[in-house]
């Protein structure tokens, strides 16, 4: 039989603990992000100068701390939509997790090499860039299994709406292919890439698309429950 969509389940259906565990995680990620920058190992007349000389990574912090938490953001809309959960979709969960796990490793080797005018340069931001791809196309399976699925929806929650944001959660993974193509060309387009590609998630997540705003009153998730 075909669950049928429920806002106000009786049990969590595994959402809860799945959204507990996501959050825990990615808390864990962007935490090491600050964690990877050095204090400097200089005498106090030579403090400031050794400040200034990690501006590689403090862009490089603010770039994927946006990330982490614009991510965040986005689980956190998505699943709170989500009455049930099944086996396939924990395991494409993790899959996200795993990348964004992964995001303080390769945010330290940028900011350490990719300012640089050597083939390190490239790597690192072509490492960076493909970190990112994955996370966009996880995120992307998400949805497309979910459109799949979409009794796992709460009520209110169209096929339509699920589309639509399949199309907008594309052009993500696009972005960041793209500087990976990039990477060996211009490291510093790759930057801009990955600044206009944040812009764009902040102020048009997919997620949004799903917004249960215009939805009667009790086809909306209550207060305190996920």
């Amino acid at each position: 039989m075909t669950p049928t969509r429920d806002t106000e389940r009786a049990s969590d259906g595994g959402s809860e603990r799945l959204e507990y565990f996501s959050d825990a995680i990615m808390a864990i990620a962007i935490t090491l992000l600050v964690i990877e920058i050095k204090v400097p190992d200089v005498s106090p007349d030579k403090l400031a100068h050794a400040l200034w000389h990690l501006w590689p990574s403090y862009i490089a912090y603010a770039l994927s701390f946006c990330t982490i938490g614009l991510v965040w953001v986005s689980h956190h809309s998505l699943f709170r939509r989500i009455a049930n959960v099944d086996r396939p979709l924990l395991l494409l969960n993790l899959c996200l997790i795993a990348f964004v796990a992964f995001l303080p490793f390769s945010t330290a080797v940028l900011a350490n090499y990719s300012w640089g005018e050597t083939s390190g340069a490239s790597i690192s931001v072509m490492l960076y860039s493909l970190n990112m791809l994955l996370i966009g196309l996880a995120f992307l399976a998400l949805w497309v299994y979910l459109y799949r699925h979409l009794e796992m929806f709460i009520a209110g929650v169209t096929a339509d709406s699920v589309r639509s944001s399949i199309v907008r959660s594309t052009v993500v993974p696009a972005a960041y292919l793209v500087s990976m193509g990039l990477a060996f060309v211009n490291t510093k387009v790759c930057y801009a890439i990955w600044l206009a590609t944040t812009i764009y998630i902040a102020f048009g997540p997919a997620t949004r698309r799903l917004s249960t705003w215009n939805q009667p009153e009790h086809a909306r998730r209550p207060h305190g429950t996920t």
